[in-house]
């Protein structure tokens, strides 16, 4: 391996993964005369090199520093026009190249540089600014200095045409989304290899489209590293994943799956699906406990919807509480955030649909609309907005149409998101389509055994199997969204009504004096019904609970 002293310029294309997902084929477009007309000739007329691309970036090294930072300008310059913006950071410091990669201290600090960098910028540090002196065809601004992370000191930071305004994060990243980036997962036979890359390029696609993380293209960018090996004999695999948190250098979770069969894209789809879903819950959970001791009111707005996200995985009505008073102050700081807008909207109507029997208030159905229609003008093409404004027309204003609408765009923009399968399914429960009901809760059953919404597919899997008259698994399914969120209403009143058809009237009468222990100015009266497009099938549970009451 040969090291050396180098000047590296790292770009990045801004918002690349919302340009894929809006237009892939101008997204494509876009790079492909980047690197053919603009910036991979322009690094070549300044005597540089491409040392990487990294999909949406480029890591290129000069033997004069004043060339890469000129030639930053000049990129820049030519971008005026182009329907991408990019962000450039400049460092001169120690490189390694090694099995066609690069890197060392030069390639992490530029990288660095370059994720603080606002668009149409180029950054660079005080180290590559006073070997350039004298040398360069346009002033640079000082802009302060930085903690970057994983850098020891600070970082003194210049900037062109103008002072940034703002670093885009800061080295602890308080105010940023956590970035993860996929290694290429590892694999030995030619068959198992196949299956690693699609895997792989899988859930690259996933983490590309979920709202709460952003996908790097550089490990030196990430946050968050996620790694694993396919192996297989016949048609026996295992799929081992573990994720490592690059702050603390150690692994949060790692897990292994076993899967049998020949239907590679089955089986490519259920890995990708329980991956990319345990990754998308354990996110919130770490950030959230690193910022455990300090009052919300001193957090940033990303630091609140970790916060938020967090206490909503735990089933319990104080926990909901402070996941909406965490929306609330972050729709103080920052009145257009479309998450906190869904996340509220799902919040009020989670609220009485997980832990009410008498339904959504109108003050929290008037909030829950407004919320969630503010939300979707902003941003239409996400499938959490999409997911949350089907909850609200299923359960709020009762319209299994329109609900299936919104959850179908849902699943067609994020085919994988097991909150819309099971929500569809609800859809399918209350239109009278009971087999489709029970699959797709199947479906949803499919995730990651310590998935916290598990015990609602649980129950929601309990419902249709009630329609169904298989009464024993129904009961199966209320117990085991029981023993995970304890004495929930719809639960109790699941595993009551099912306990009666399987012929043990004594234990069903138990588990209604426990349903009223819980709930002690519970009413039949007052209870308001599920969503049943045909009334004859809401009867059969509340007739059930009629005989039990008397």
């Amino acid at each position: 391996m040969e090291r050396r002293l180098a000047a590296i310029l790292a770009a990045d294309i801004v918002n690349y993964s919302r340009l894929m997902d809006e237009d892939e084929a101008a997204a494509l477009r876009a790079i492909q005369r980047l690197r053919e007309e603009l910036l991979e000739p322009e690094v070549y007329r300044w005597r540089g090199v491409v040392a990487k691309r990294l999909g949406d970036g480029w890591l290129t090294e000069f033997s004069s520093v004043s060339d890469a930072i000129n030639c930053a300008v000049q990129i820049q310059k030519s971008m005026a026009e182009e329907p991408v913006d990019l962000r450039i950071g400049v460092h001169v410091g120690d490189i390694v190249h090694s099995n066609d990669d690069i890197y060392g201290t030069g390639v992490n600090l530029a990288s660095r540089l370059e994720a603080i960098c606002q668009a149409g910028f180029v950054v660079a540090s005080g180290e590559a600014m006073r070997l350039a002196k004298g040398t360069l065809n346009e002033p640079f601004h000082e802009s302060g200095s930085a903690m970057l992370k994983n850098i020891e000191d600070p970082v003194q930071i210049w900037s062109w045409p103008k002072p940034l305004s703002e670093f885009a994060f800061l080295g602890e990243r308080g105010g940023a989304k956590p970035r993860i980036f996929v290694v290429p997962f590892q694999s030995r036979s030619d068959e198992a290899r196949d299956l690693a890359d699609a895997i792989s390029d899988d859930l690259r696609t996933s983490f590309s489209r979920q709202s709460g993380v952003v996908l790097v293209t550089s490990r030196e960018l990430a946050d968050f590293l996620l790694e694993g090996t396919v192996r297989g004999r016949g048609d026996h695999w295992r799929i081992s994943v573990q994720l490592t948190d690059l702050d603390s250098r150690s692994s949060v979770w790692s897990e292994w799956f076993d899967e049998l069969g020949d239907d590679l894209f089955s089986l490519q789809d259920r890995c990708v699906s329980r991956v990319a879903g345990a990754v998308r819950v354990r996110l919130p959970q770490l950030l959230s406990q690193k910022t455990e001791s300090q009052p919300m009111e001193s957090m940033d707005v990303e630091q609140l919807l970790n916060r938020a996200m967090n206490h909503n995985f735990t089933p319990s009505l104080v926990s909901w509480e402070e996941s909406r008073k965490a929306l609330e102050l972050v729709l103080e700081r920052d009145a257009e955030n479309w998450m906190a807008m869904t996340m509220l909207c799902f919040n009020r109507i989670a609220t009485g649909r997980i832990f009410g029997w008498r339904g959504i208030t109108q003050g929290d159905a008037g909030l829950a609309k407004r919320m969630i229609e503010q939300a979707c003008r902003i941003k239409p093409a996400d499938h959490v907005v999409r997911m949350v404004r089907g909850a609200y027309f299923l359960y709020v204003e009762r319209d299994t149409h329109a609900a299936r609408l919104e959850l179908e765009e849902s699943l067609r923009l994020n085919p994988i998101f097991y909150h819309s399968i099971d929500s569809l399914s609800q859809v399918e429960l209350y239109d009278g389509n009971f087999e489709e009901a029970k699959q797709l809760a199947d479906r949803a059953l499919d995730c990651d055994s310590a998935y916290p919404y598990r015990h609602l597919y649980h129950r929601d899997a309990g419902y249709a199997d009630l329609m169904l008259e298989d009464f024993s698994s129904a009961l199966d399914h209320f117990q085991r969204a029981d023993r995970a969120a304890p004495d929930l209403p719809w639960n109790l009143i699941g595993m009551a009504v099912s306990r009666l058809h399987c012929g043990d009237r004594e234990e069903a009468r138990r588990t209604v004096a426990s349903l009223m222990e819980a709930v002690p100015d519970f009413s039949l009266d007052q209870m308001e019904s599920l969503p049943f497009q045909d009334r004859v099938h809401w009867n059969k549970i509340s007739s059930a609970l009629e005989t039990l009451s008397t």
